[in-house]
């Protein structure tokens, strides 16, 4: 699997300017935003035009959505806040089935957030902010707390579980979906493709491995009670991923005219995309979910 990176690597560098990549202001909450806002129709086209901007789980878009569902059906949260909620599928899909219970929904303005589309449901509040500071929401009034693939663009990850906490109430749960690396110790080669695995999507290199999440969450008065393995639930986005990477490979000089014609927010893609089977196949990320309970004092 180190010569199938290595490879990988190489044909990217022959059309990207990787170490520009590798500089990209990836915890900056602007940049984040532009990426966002500059590829609602990238993800629109590449990944679900249902509005998921997060990976299927057996082909399902709303497949994490779902997960959330077994869970609401099994604790029967009153209240819960999706962080980084995107474009708001997730919410939407939810708030349907369980019209009993009341959801809230916050990610950063002028990205594709779009609160004012998602309040038009009856049992839905949802308005701009930051995860960094849930100050809209007072202590232990939330039963259950969920983010999908977007902790990773935390600058401060202890922040954010420090105020998860706050707002739930004793024993309630905090839901993380999301890749996690697997190892701390890494090649050069493999190193270089996890940072720009992260960095072509803006999201933050560190903090990005279960055992460091799990540390954070622990040391902050969360006790994790379920750690699953969903990396076969992701193999058939991943291997979509492949054959669409693969098109822009193969076709390099195109490749190329499309990196000075577009910005590189949308161009930087093609390389996360390029490089993630091919990590998650040699066991150096994993897709899973983390369900963590706040402590009862």
């Amino acid at each position: 699997m180190q010569n199938e990176i290595k490879k990988r690597l190489a044909e990217l560098d022959k059309i990207f300017d990787l170490k520009s990549i590798q500089k990209r202001q990836t915890s900056d909450p602007t940049s984040i935003t532009k990426y966002y806002r500059l590829n609602r129709l990238t993800y629109w086209l590449l990944m679900d035009r249902g509005g998921s901007v997060h990976l299927s789980l057996d082909g399902d878009y709303l497949g994490s959505a779902k997960l959330i569902a077994k869970l609401i059906d099994k604790y029967r949260p009153k209240t819960i806040l999706e962080l980084a909620a995107g474009k708001g599928a997730n919410t939407k899909y939810l708030s349907k089935e369980f019209q009993k219970s009341q959801f809230f929904a916050l990610d950063l303005p002028k990205g594709q957030f779009n609160p004012a589309k998602l309040n038009q449901s009856m049992n839905v509040d949802a308005d701009d902010g930051d995860f960094h500071n849930l100050e809209g929401f007072t202590d232990a009034t939330l039963d259950l707390v969920f983010i999908v693939e977007a902790l990773c663009y935390a600058n401060n990850q202890n922040r954010v579980i420090r105020e998860v906490k706050r707002t739930l109430r004793p024993g309630g749960l905090f839901v993380i979906i999301q890749d996690n690396l697997t190892q701390d110790n890494y090649s050069s080669a493999e190193l270089l493709a996890v940072k720009l695995l992260h960095a072509g999507v803006m999201s933050n290199f560190r903090e990005r491995s279960y055992r460091s999440l799990k540390t954070n969450l622990t040391k902050n008065g969360m006790k994790i009670i379920q750690h699953k393995d969903l990396t076969e639930n992701v193999q058939p986005q991943l291997e979509r991923f492949d054959n669409q990477a693969r098109f822009f490979i193969r076709h390099e000089r195109f490749t190329r005219l499309l990196t000075k014609l577009l910005p590189q927010e949308i161009t930087a893609n093609i390389i996360s995309v390029y490089l993630l089977p091919a990590l998650f196949r040699a066991k150096l990320d994993k897709y899973e979910m983390v369900i963590a309970q706040k402590i009862k004092s």
